[in-house]
């Protein structure tokens, strides 16, 4: 059991922002938070409501980094979360709004079940998603670049106008479906040929 403890004068040392710290105060007017068991829904909650204080504080150490891996977070509302840096190795995604979502860097998503979900505009570049199953996403101007989807499931998925500079599909598409997925303008002949 982890529990956190945020103090308004440890906030102070850590150089938080006005408008952070008027929030702080406004919500915690004793000066202080205690949350005795933190749990997913604290990360989640952060990631959604307060994007940047929660890339802050877990920057500061003042809050857990993700680390909860095989959850179910199917059709929740992610929009705009800020979740670089999670470990959703096997979470279940499933119908889940990401749109505009910050995933860059996720050091592992892999396996997990983004089916039929909204990634919109998500930045997912440099995000381990090898043998994910992203049939029926919504890619649609997601940033890519340097993504790893070698094994990832691409079935019907739509890519069109994703930043995929750089991803890593594995060898010679190997392993990736992509069977009616709506792609990027000249990769159809490139598909054809593997």
């Amino acid at each position: 059991m982890l529990s956190v403890k945020i103090t308004r004068s440890e906030l102070i040392e850590h150089e938080i922002c006005a408008k952070g710290l008027a929030k702080f105060d406004e919500l915690y007017p004793s000066g202080e938070v205690f949350i005795p068991e933190w749990k997913l829904c604290h990360s989640v909650c952060l990631a959604k409501w307060w994007p940047r204080a929660a890339s802050w504080a877990r920057a500061e150490g003042l809050v857990p980094a993700f680390a909860h891996g095989a959850v179910n977070l199917a059709g929740a509302d992610l929009s705009e979360a800020h979740l670089s840096g999670a470990d959703l190795w096997a979470a279940d995604l499933s119908g889940a709004n990401l749109s505009e979502a910050h995933l860059s860097g996720l050091p592992c998503a892999a396996s997990a079940n983004l089916f039929g979900a909204c990634l919109f505009g998500a930045d997912l570049s440099w995000a381990d998603l090898s043998g994910t199953n992203l049939s029926e996403a919504t890619l649609f101007k997601a940033k890519l670049v340097g993504a790893d989807l070698s094994e990832a499931d691409l079935r019907n998925a739509n890519l069109s106008g994703a930043k995929l500079s750089g991803a890593n599909f594995g060898i010679g598409l190997s392993g990736v479906n992509l069977l009616g997925a709506q792609l990027p303008d000249g990769w159809e002949a490139l598909v054809v040929r593997f």
